[in-house]
């Protein structure tokens, strides 16, 4: 395999990595609702909706802003070089 065969390659597996990234980022959003739901649901008495956009929101907002979180720390990080990435 040559270098140009090598880099076709290198594409498509990261295009396929970038897919699967996303989609387990929507299963965990998917997960964190449904537990917001299910906790939601235990503390109305009324009937149960499964369809709550604001909670969705919140959910989505906060499972994003910790995956900003951990990667902004992780990125200043490996700024510092490679002997804090050893160390910690």
């Amino acid at each position: 395999m040559n270098f140009f065969e090598h880099q076709d390659q290198a594409r498509r597996n990261t295009t396929k990595l970038l897919v699967l990234f996303g989609l387990s980022i929507a299963v965990m959003i998917l997960a964190f609702y449904g537990v917001a739901i299910a906790i939601l649901a235990t503390e109305t008495s009324g009937p149960i909706t499964l369809w709550r956009p604001g909670v969705l929101f919140w959910v989505t907002t906060g499972t994003v802003a910790f995956m900003v979180m951990g990667s902004s720390t992780k990125m200043a990080q490996l700024s510092q070089g490679g002997h804090s990435v050893a160390q910690g």
